[in-house]
């Protein structure tokens, strides 16, 4: 899986309630590859297919939000991390 890792956040910083300041950070370092492995079975009866399966992947969320940073304070330790990403998935078509 090819991921273009570019993400950014507004910050709202009060200086005296109501009047802040709003300041723009943003990144493009992250994860830019990921393996993404899926297996399923898959039934087709007439025109119509249904479908059930497993997704394992290592494919990192929150890696281009660990980059950001705002007045040298780091958002990583605001995001978890995960070795890997699990799931299942159902699919249903037909064909017309």
């Amino acid at each position: 899986m090819l991921n273009v890792p570019y993400n950014s956040v507004n910050i709202r910083q009060y200086t005296h309630w109501p009047d802040y300041e709003l300041k723009h950070v943003g990144t493009s370092r992250g994860q830019w590859f990921a393996a993404d492995v899926r297996a399923g079975i898959y039934v087709n009866i007439g025109p119509c297919g249904f479908a059930a399966g497993y997704i394992i992947s290592n494919f990192d969320v929150y890696s281009q939000y660990r980059y950001l940073s705002d007045r040298g304070i780091s958002f990583s330790k605001y995001y978890p991390r995960h070795p890997l990403l699990q799931g299942a998935h159902l699919t249903a078509s037909h064909c017309f």
